[in-house]
């Protein structure tokens, strides 16, 4: 297990739904971590390599192959991200985000999704995080790093959080349903 603990709780709606971070040791207990006591029933992975099966437990599972390099472009996966979430969470449904450690990619990709709602579900976010630092990409990742200390996008996914979140006009998702 890595010292971050095996599942962290980032965030829980009025609605029930709920958004963990982890790594992928998760999987050595599918049954018991994600069904039985936390009720996932959405996961979002990013990492290469094998993944098992998780149609067989009742899981929406969405793999998205992406190295925790700060030249892989993982930018291009923020958007795609935020719809698959938004539309369990409008769902009432449990999501896990996670990579290999629950460190960096899945971080980064939960930053983004904070990003994406205070330009198209701002009640999503601002009850739960305020602006604490320069940017709002320091103060989600400050908000992430209090329910797991471990949190820590490589360099570059931060300087492709901190473009996205300086863009001026709300992306298309905000206009589409989920």
């Amino acid at each position: 297990m890595n010292k971050c603990g095996l599942i962290s709780k980032i965030v829980q709606y009025p609605n029930g739904s709920t958004i963990y971070l982890s790594g992928a040791e998760v999987y050595d207990d599918i049954d018991t971590i994600l069904v039985r006591e936390r009720q996932i029933s959405v996961v979002l992975s990013f990492t290469k390599g094998y993944l098992p099966d998780l149609n067989n437990h009742q899981i929406r599972h969405y793999i998205f192959g992406i190295d925790d390099d700060p030249t892989a472009n993982i930018y291009t996966l923020f958007e795609k991200s935020y719809l698959i979430i938004m539309g369990a969470i409008q769902q009432e449904r449990n999501i896990l985000i996670h990579c290999r450690m629950g460190v960096s990619r899945s971080v980064t990709i939960l930053i983004s999704f904070f990003l994406m709602c205070l330009r198209c579900h701002p009640e999503l976010i601002i009850p739960y995080i305020k602006k604490t630092q320069t940017t709002w990409t320091e103060s989600i990742l400050d908000y992430i790093r209090s329910r797991r200390s471990c949190a820590s996008p490589n360099p570059g996914f931060i300087q492709q959080l901190i473009v996205f979140e300086t863009q001026q006009l709300p992306p298309l998702s905000c206009y589409r349903q989920a």
